[in-house]
């Protein structure tokens, strides 16, 4: 079977979230945190957000490559790398207040509100910036003339 070297990307990330999950199986079944929990919860922790994190931006580039495919992978990464990003540390936040046992419901709404402003935020910028893109990609006629 030959892979296309455009796809090499999305494969890279198909195997990372493999190793990411399987890293977070191993800490899962075999590290304690009652032996060492000073080991056990932050390696539980960021196995855990780094697989939801991975899983989500790999499932995210294949949606974007299928609904958009004449876009380059290389485009799709970007947002798509940021929003898995948002969403692990969501997850992570959500976690860590169940930790604590301080999580309810309007908490965790308050804290996938926040994912959602910060997405928001990025989104709005990289909005501004293909309109300035657009008002600076003037024609001759009106060149000088105060448009």
């Amino acid at each position: 079977m030959r892979i296309e070297r455009k796809y090499w990307p999305v494969w890279m990330l198909v195997v990372a979230m493999f190793f990411s999950w399987s890293a977070w199986g191993i800490v899962f079944n075999k590290m304690s945190p009652f032996v060492s929990p000073g080991i056990a919860i932050p390696m539980f922790y960021l196995t855990i957000v780094l697989s939801i994190s991975l899983t989500f931006f790999t499932f995210d580039v294949l949606f974007r490559l299928a609904f958009f495919p004449r876009q380059t992978v290389l485009f799709h990464t970007y947002a798509s790398l940021r929003q898995g990003a948002i969403v692990g540390l969501v997850f992570l936040g959500i976690l860590v207040f169940l930790q604590y046992q301080i999580l309810t419901w309007w908490i965790g709404g308050m804290i996938s509100a926040m994912g959602l402003l910060i997405e928001a935020f990025f989104w709005s910028q990289g909005k501004k910036k293909r309109a300035s893109h657009h008002e600076n990609d003037t024609s001759d006629e009106t060149q000088g003339m105060g448009f």
